[in-house]
């Protein structure tokens, strides 16, 4: 049984590994409530989508399996930053609640 990648280009697969590679380090960083730089993900998906251009008709299933997994990787990743941003969006409003709160009643207090 033949590897499912073996015809690929040989840049191929290490343009893909790069592109996994920093979408799941985004992944840990964010789960570790640390600051995600995504920058580098547009040169390396460029580099990616270089390496592809020319694969061969009957490569195209592998590299297609390779863009499929970071794609589902990216998904993932929309999914964390999406529910890490409501977080932060209902953490905002509640100290702006909190604070509006605490002023009201500061100045009822001096009433």
């Amino acid at each position: 049984m033949s590897e499912p990648n073996a015809g690929l280009r040989p840049e191929v697969l290490p343009e893909a590994d790069k592109v996994t590679s920093l979408v799941t380090t985004a992944r840990r960083l964010l789960a570790e409530q640390t600051m995600v730089d995504l920058s580098a993900l547009d040169g390396k998906v460029r580099a990616l989508c270089d390496s592809i251009r020319d694969v061969p008709p009957e490569d195209i299933g592998a590299a297609k399996a390779a863009l499929t997994d970071i794609v589902e990787e990216l998904d993932r990743l929309e999914a964390e930053l999406t529910a890490q941003n409501e977080d932060v969006n209902a953490q905002t409003v509640n100290a702006a609640r909190r604070q509006t709160m605490a002023a009201y009643t500061k100045t009822k207090d001096e009433s």
